[in-house]
């Protein structure tokens, strides 16, 4: 058993244990494996009936930007400046997503440094690998191992013409908003996988961090009842194939 599958059934105990009534439910007949595609899945070990539910994640648990920033006023006031940096892109993303990349961003560097293990690294350590995250189109068109195949696929297309234009977004709003901010702060080192002394070098891991963070809420983030991108735990690893046979919807509200 992988770390990953080790870690989602910690969750799903540790949610069990925090709402023991209500507030959290699991179908009997589903699991968590690994997929053929390399990734994370859910599974049946039974027949599922129609408009059965499958999974009910409490509002409390779900990563989104209300519920991370609660963990400190410093990363509170963090969010509120990025989110009004990025108004100015709001043509090409909800400025919100770039305030929940820096939330990523933050969880994701105490895990790997500061060895903080709370609900939230939890959730994190459940996510695709930085290196699985590579295969999506945030990094296509960067030129190394299965993307410099997607590049000589893509060629001068249309397709290959959209993701630039992302890209470029994303580079320009790291430059303009991400980076500027954490360093006026002297926060760059706490939204960071990697540090280094040197600060060009550590500018670089900066950006891999919030790209690898941005891809993640890219494939990844449901909106709430307010249009606000969240990662909502377990519920993101119900990846469907392109099948007639696939049938789940998402019901927002109370259970």
């Amino acid at each position: 058993m992988s770390d990953r599958e080790r870690t989602i059934k910690c969750l799903i105990e540790s949610m069990k244990r925090r709402f023991p009534q209500e507030g959290f439910l699991i179908h009997p007949g589903i699991c968590f494996s690994p997929s053929n595609q390399k990734g994370m899945g859910v599974v049946t070990t039974c027949e599922i009936g129609k408009d059965e539910i499958l999974l009910v994640i409490p509002e409390s648990c779900r990563f989104n930007v209300s519920n991370i920033s609660a963990l400190s006023v410093d990363l509170q006031n963090l969010t509120k400046q990025v989110e009004q940096r990025c108004e100015q892109w709001t043509d090409k993303n909800n400025p919100g997503d770039f305030s929940l990349a820096l939330a990523i961003m933050y969880i994701l560097a105490q895990g790997k440094h500061e060895s903080v293990s709370n609900e939230w690294t939890m959730v994190a350590a459940t996510w695709p690998s930085e290196d699985e995250m590579k295969q999506t189109s945030i990094y296509y068109l960067q030129a190394d191992g299965d993307n410099e195949r997607h590049l000589k696929k893509l060629g001068k297309s249309y397709t290959s013409e959209v993701i630039t234009a992302h890209q470029n977004v994303l580079r320009q709003v790291f430059e303009s908003a991400i980076y500027p901010i954490l360093n006026q702060s002297e926060s760059v080192q706490r939204f960071s996988m990697n540090i280094h002394p040197d600060t060009s070098l550590q500018r670089e891991f900066l950006w891999e961090t919030f790209r690898y963070a941005f891809s993640l809420l890219w494939s990844r983030a449901h909106s709430d009842v307010n249009g606000l991108p969240e990662l909502i735990p377990l519920v993101d690893l119900i990846n469907g194939e392109t099948s007639d046979a696939v049938n789940v919807d998402i019901a927002k509200g109370k259970w």
